[in-house]
């Protein structure tokens, strides 16, 4: 069982120290969203509403880029717009 650790909002955002030298993972697992009635509330909470559509993470390393689904099916070759615009991404 993994175990989550909940931060606030403002320290999700800053960066940590460099990892340059370290290897990129080939995934990282979401974190998947659950129902509720009501979302929590609190300046320690950030929120994104999920839209219609794929929720893709973007993996680059070296100039390669690629989407990965949720599930970790590499999906690069479907959208070449979108690999377009992120291999712009320094």
């Amino acid at each position: 069982m993994s175990r989550v650790t909940k931060r606030p909002a403002s320290q999700a955002l800053k960066s940590g120290p460099s990892r340059r030298d370290a290897p990129l993972p080939s995934f990282v697992p979401p974190q998947l969203s659950q129902p509720v009635e009501t979302p929590p509330s609190g300046p320690q909470w950030v929120h994104e509403i999920k839209l219609d559509g794929f929720r893709m993470a973007a993996r680059i390393d070296n100039g390669q880029v690629q989407l990965l689904t949720r599930t970790g099916l590499d999906w690069t070759a479907k959208y070449p717009s979108a690999i377009a615009a992120l291999a712009t991404v320094r």
